[in-house]
């Protein structure tokens, strides 16, 4: 049984079995914060906020189907969120603006020497008071970037929650005979390569930045850990044999956790640097692998079949105060830490697939299922905001990628038809 676990847990550790989703819904279309004060209007996520959205007007340079295009980016990124309940008008002009609605957003769009200026504004309704009014620059092709920062502020001036539109995931895309690291923005564009090297790259995991890639590779032989630099393409060997490397997890702090198995040996190391030997965090018989840290990195979910079969266990940084979380099923796997530190969300094997799970971090209460299928849903990774979930499922056929809004229940489509895609990370926030 030990064997057969053991061969199972290379392979699930190491992203093989990441499955593939299918969603209820498609992928959409497409500053630094001053002191101005916040306004919170809402603080129950669950109750949309009515939000007016005015068609964007066409400044200099610009045509209408460019304010369109950056409108539509806003709005769809207002939409993802699930906070709002968006109605688009022409024009508002303060004697018809009828009751019924929180706010207004208003904007224009202009090109500028090859760069797109888009002027945003945030207006309290009935009274029309400004909230903010901020110009967003980039370069014309980067018009949804401009368009993902406005969304971003009217999300945290209205919820005094962090928008994630200007976020990424990373996830293995299977090519052939070769897997290869991806990212993709959250709404599903800007598919990018992250490697080109025809070998086997599993598990990748952002750095708390978002500046850097860790991931196993088959690159040299054994699977070794290695970290990307997204500024400039700098592959570096962080973690290299003996044994084989898998499942990276940065903390905040940067130490780099992940699995190593050597003969019939396998736990969780860290290793603080490049080059450096990891320290061995967990002791005695038993296998341990896909390491989450808690969002301040003093403790550690992680998977271990200690007790005879795979459970989730929370541990200290240092490896000492082993805890078991979950007791209701027979294989739980693939733990990922809120970044709220409430919960953890991991995959559990219900009647023969995999369904995504969360249960509270202090392991008080019940777990939530959170997934139903079809198909098998595994390999969770929370967005920033902690209400949104990536995961992969097979709902598809074939292994994708869905984002499940836990809120809400609705389930999106993110990378589907573009072969096998599994084992996602969600990244942090780009910053401005």
């Amino acid at each position: 049984m030990k064997a057969i676990w053991l061969s199972l847990v290379l392979i699930l550790s190491l992203g093989a079995w990441a499955p593939t989703l299918h969603a209820q819904g498609s992928a959409q279309d497409d500053p630094e914060l001053s002191q101005e004060e916040r306004i919170v209007i809402s603080e129950n996520a669950r109750k949309k906020i009515p939000l007016l959205v005015e068609r964007f007007r066409a400044g200099m340079g610009a045509t209408r189907d460019d304010a369109s295009q950056v409108e539509r980016v806003v709005r769809n990124d207002l939409d993802y969120s699930g906070l709002f309940r968006v109605t688009t008008i022409s024009l508002v002009d303060s004697g018809a603006v009828g009751s019924g609605f929180d706010a207004l957003v208003r904007a224009s769009t202009a090109i500028e020497n090859g760069r797109v200026v888009l002027r945003g504004e945030l207006l309290s309704l009935p009274d029309l008071n400004p909230v903010f009014l901020r110009d967003y620059r980039a370069a014309a092709k980067d018009y949804r970037e401009v368009a993902h920062r406005f969304s971003d502020d009217i999300v945290l001036y209205l919820t005094g929650q962090q928008g994630i539109s200007r976020t990424s995931i990373a996830f293995v895309l299977k090519q052939g005979r070769s897997k290869e690291i991806y990212t993709v923005d959250y709404d599903g564009h800007n598919l990018r390569a992250v490697t080109n090297n025809g070998s086997i790259n599993l598990s990748p995991r952002f750095s708390k930045d978002g500046k850097r890639i860790a991931y196993a590779s088959y690159l040299q032989g054994d699977a070794d850990i290695y970290v990307m630099d997204l500024s400039n393409g700098q592959n570096t060997c962080w973690v290299k044999g003996p044994g084989v490397q898998s499942s990276p997890a940065w903390s905040v702090q940067n130490h780099l956790a992940y699995g190593n198995t050597s003969g019939s040996q396998s736990g969780i190391y860290v290793a603080n640097g490049a080059g450096n030997k990891g320290s061995r965090l967990t002791r005695g018989g038993g296998i341990n692998t896909s390491p989450s840290w808690s969002p301040d990195g003093r403790r550690m979910a992680h998977t271990s079949d200690r007790s005879g079969n795979p459970q989730i266990y929370t541990m200290d940084a240092e490896g000492g105060n082993a805890r078991r979380l979950t007791f209701s099923g027979k294989w739980n796997d693939l733990p990922s830490w809120s970044p709220d530190g409430a919960r953890i969300a991991y995959a559990s094997r219900q009647d023969g697939v995999f369904r995504i799970f969360s249960i509270d971090a202090s392991g008080l209460g019940k777990p939530k299922q959170l997934t139903f299928g079809p198909g098998s849903d595994e390999n969770p990774s929370w967005a920033p905001d902690s209400r949104h979930l990536v995961f992969s499922s097979s709902r598809g056929g074939t292994r994708g990628l869905y984002i499940l809004n836990v809120d809400t229940g609705i389930v999106r489509s993110l990378v589907v038809g573009k072969g096998d895609a599994s084992s996602p990370d969600w990244s942090a926030v780009r910053p401005d």
